[in-house]
């Protein structure tokens, strides 16, 4: 977190940090390009009342551990402990300022329990005149689905509620607000989703949210932005690195949920509502485009070889990117390839849905579209070098070269400049090496991956 500016009436904040440190606004202990990075959570923090009120103190569990005393000149003596380790996280005997909130600085899920006690050079040995434990039940609270004040996407949305469904079968009874920023997801959730089967989840606006007051606050993302992953401040916002396990496992860890992997589970989400409708005419769906270039299947001939393949197996083929042309970084224009179908447009989620759960299997990038189709549940053919396999979901069809430069994106030690193409080396076009991680996968490994699919296997012990 970082010190916000304060405006008439708020608090000023100070920050607990491990073991026993505090800082306060101005102190240069997160660095001034890391601090920052904290202003992304600067309007999801209500910093006017907190939730609980006691009789000489106020506090919550937003985005941390938050307090505020409301006495003055009285010693206490905090001591913060992860009840699901028993270590003790924080300890410090300290007279508060009643004009600051005090915060711890970790702002994923720890099961708190935080011991307040009255400290005299008398008597420091007495027990703690508070216990302040965790505990959800019949509580508001807000998951926001977001990072660096942008809105998330496509896939990230269907990744991260899926995995606020397993924090909500954890705590079944706490009251759980969705703040999701991509509101034409949140329309298709509510829709065409079992997401209303949970009787304790519900989506919830964002402008009331951020005004609202809430025992416990989340933000849910994957936060992979310039000079964080390769500082010790991550761990600010993960227990553990977010570049090694992807989506699923990062939204997971933000939340608690310590025994899942997230990555070959099925999605919790179900489609509802979508029938499936054995199509006359087989087919496959298609996408070529994705929100950066570096996810691009960039082989040159790759596609062409793909969709001659998939045509020779009598299917066709629909390719229902949002464009049929898009343009990367004012340098590259990517276009539809030749012998599809031309199904692109900016078309509902349910109607691309729809086109999803009754094809016979789906050709796509590490994108959004990839994330729809396996929440469709059909096979998903991923085509991407720049992520390892975990960085999406599992799929036995994901076709990657392991023999050149992969995985940037999983890499603690590169930094992703602002409109770059490859992290190594820039939108350098002419250069060898550029973009190796896509250019180095053959339609070869492709087509190999379609041929385990079990409806083209069939196709082929027809043939033979």
């Amino acid at each position: 977190m970082n010190f916000r500016i304060l405006e008439a009436g708020q608090l000023e904040y100070n920050y607990m940090i491990s073991p026993g440190e505090m800082v306060a606004y101005g102190d240069d202990y997160f660095g001034k390009e890391i601090t920052e990075t904290y202003h992304c959570f600067d309007e999801f923090v209500n910093n006017e009342k907190l939730y609980i009120q006691e009789k000489d103190f106020e506090y919550d569990f937003c985005n941390g551990f938050r307090i505020h005393f409301f006495t003055e000149n009285i010693a206490y003596q905090i001591t913060i402990k992860d009840k699901s380790s028993g270590n003790i996280i924080y300890n410090k005997i300290f007279v508060p300022d009643k004009n600051k909130i005090y915060a711890y600085s970790k702002i994923y899920f720890i099961d708190y329990e935080v011991s307040i006690a009255y400290y005299t050079y008398i008597a420091p040995q007495n027990p703690p005149e508070y216990i302040l434990k965790y505990d959800p039940t019949g509580k508001d609270i807000a998951i926001f689905i977001s990072y660096s004040n942008q809105r998330s996407g496509f896939g990230d949305t269907i990744s991260w509620t899926n995995s606020i469904l397993y924090f909500a079968e954890k705590y079944p009874k706490a009251n759980i607000k969705i703040i999701a920023t991509n509101p034409f997801m949140e329309e298709f959730m509510l829709n065409y989703t079992n997401i209303g089967e949970y009787k304790n989840v519900e989506f919830m606006d964002y402008m009331v949210a951020v005004k609202g007051s809430f025992y416990a606050e989340y933000l849910v993302g994957y936060f992979n932005l310039a000079n964080l992953k390769n500082s010790q401040v991550r761990f600010n916002y993960y227990k553990n690195s977010n570049c090694f396990d992807g989506l699923n496992k990062a939204a997971l860890d933000i939340l608690g949920i310590d025994d899942i992997d997230g990555y070959k589970e099925k999605p919790k989400l179900k489609i509802r509502n979508i029938p499936r409708i054995k199509s006359k005419r087989p087919y496959v769906c298609l996408s070529v485009n994705a929100s950066s270039f570096y996810k691009k299947w960039v082989n040159k001939d790759g596609w062409e070889r793909v969709i001659d393949y998939v045509h020779s197996l009598g299917y066709d083929i629909y390719c229902i990117d949002q464009n049929s042309a898009e343009e990367y970084n004012s340098l590259v224009r990517s276009y539809m390839p030749d012998g599809v179908i031309d199904d692109t447009g900016n078309k509902p989620i349910a109607e691309r849905a729809e086109m999803l759960m009754n094809c016979e299997f789906f050709i796509g990038l590490g994108s959004g579209l990839s994330w729809l189709a396996w929440l469709c549940d059909v096979p998903v053919v991923l085509i991407s070098g720049f992520s390892k396999p975990k960085s999406e979901f599992y799929t036995p069809y994901r076709v990657i070269n392991y023999n050149v430069c992969n995985g940037c994106w999983n890499e603690l030690n590169l930094d992703w400049k602002a409109n770059s193409c490859c992290p190594v080396y820039g939108n350098n076009l002419n250069e060898e090496h550029f973009l190796i991680c896509s250019f180095g996968i053959r339609s070869e490994a492709v087509i190999k991956a379609i041929n385990r699919i079990p409806a083209v296997q069939k196709i082929l012990e027809a043939k033979n």
